[in-house]
């Protein structure tokens, strides 16, 4: 579903670089639900490769995720066929603006590093973000818990070293992350009342990959992170050509250790903790 990266091309690089992080906050979040974790019906709305379903699995009663991207839900499928078999997890594919799913069906929802892939900025007034969470109000029973794990504008200008090598990316990827103030104020008008947030100052969604200094001059490397797909493939010259200078000096790691600073305050990443009302 996403507007701009074609994961049908990185499917299969995708999880050489990332992991699903900060599954203990999300099962807190959904132990805020009247049931107890393992009686619950839980959806994973843009499941992508699936790493948020498997971490998960343990834990929850009942996971259903979908997807729009026929090629990243056959990788998720290919990691727990025992549960599929078992009826632990179902995939679905479908797109999260008009999910496949009846009217109150689910305890709880979460949503991981979606949201920016919809397409909207401030023009639009991010209504296919609204038209997400009110669909999400729609599957959820009464009570039901949301998760959303997404990037604050602040955590993608701050925490990040190598998006300050591609400035014009990281203002197009800034503007399609919708403020926090703002997304606040679409889940009240979809029936969320909005909890509380969560920042795990210390999770890195590339994990210990995000410390390579040389990591943008691989392509597997890079398929972690779609923000490269808004390079472009001039700008992307240059900079491979300028990390590959500064790596003969040694001023490479002293741009890392400089613009990696801010992470460990500000973290990469928020959860945002909703109940529908």
């Amino acid at each position: 579903m996403s507007s701009y990266e074609n994961y049908n091309e990185i499917a299969e690089r995708y999880d050489k670089t990332r992991s699903a992080i900060g599954t203990e906050i999300i099962l807190g979040c959904l132990a805020r639900s009247p049931k107890a974790l393992k009686e619950q019906t839980v959806l994973d709305a843009g499941c992508g490769t699936g790493n948020y379903v498997k971490a998960l699995l343990p834990y929850i009663g009942k996971l259903n995720a979908v997807d729009s991207n026929e090629t990243m839900l056959s990788v998720a499928k290919g990691k727990m066929p025992a549960a599929m078999t078992n009826g632990l997890v179902d995939f679905h594919e479908g797109n999260i603006e008009r999910l496949p799913y009846d009217d109150d069906m689910f305890d709880g929802a979460m949503l991981n590093q979606i949201l920016h892939h919809m397409g909207d900025d401030a023009s639009n007034g991010f209504a296919h973000h609204l038209q997400v969470f009110q669909e999400l109000a729609r599957v959820l029973k009464r009570t039901g818990v949301l998760v959303i794990n997404i990037c604050t504008r602040t955590q993608l200008r701050q925490g990040f070293w190598f998006y300050h090598l591609i400035p014009a990316a990281l203002e197009d990827m800034t503007q399609r992350h919708v403020p926090l103030s703002t997304m606040v104020r679409l889940l009240r008008e979809a029936g969320f009342v909005t909890r509380q947030r969560f920042v795990p100052v210390d999770a890195v969604m590339q994990g210990e990959a995000y410390f390579n200094p040389r990591g943008p001059l691989d392509p597997v490397w890079r398929a972690g992170d779609s923000i490269w797909t808004l390079v472009e493939p001039e700008k992307l010259n240059k900079t491979m050509q300028l990390v590959r200078e500064w790596n003969r000096p040694g001023t490479l790691q002293d741009f890392v250790y400089e613009h990696d600073a801010m992470r460990q305050h500000v973290g990469q990443t928020s959860f945002i903790f909703a109940q529908k009302i």
